[in-house]
């Protein structure tokens, strides 16, 4: 399983695709499907950044590619090319968002007892 956290810049992804590709110069592509709403992105996975390339690869994925995902679990698959007919790999994944706290605090109202604790609200995205 993996874990993409769109609070960073970018996440480290490691896979093991390079002895399954067939191709003389592939084209490495992901594609990213959440299950709850089934939203989908398609994105180049890059350079392999794998130090031992031969026993694992290594890719870095930026965070705006994942634009529009929302949090939970989903579906990824590697393809070989460009038309994704030659799947690699496919697995789950989860899609961890940030939570943003709003401008405001909610308190209670002056003719309210004052005993009552205050809460702040915060908003997933």
């Amino acid at each position: 399983m993996l874990l993409l956290d769109l609070s960073k810049q970018s996440n480290e992804l490691i896979l093991n695709v390079t002895p399954l590709i067939t191709s003389d110069t592939p084209e490495l592509f992901m594609r990213v499907k959440t299950q709850f709403d089934f939203k989908e992105v398609v994105f180049p996975l890059g350079v392999n950044m794998s130090l031992f390339p031969k026993r694992y690869d290594s890719f870095i994925i930026v965070s705006s590619f994942l634009q529009g995902l929302n949090e939970g679990l989903g579906l990824y698959e590697i393809f070989e090319d460009v038309e994704q007919e030659k799947i690699l790999e496919i697995g789950l994944v989860t899609i961890k968002n940030p939570i943003i706290e709003p401008d405001t605090n909610f308190v209670s109202l002056p003719d309210e007892d004052e005993t009552k604790p205050t809460f702040k609200v915060y908003v997933k995205r």
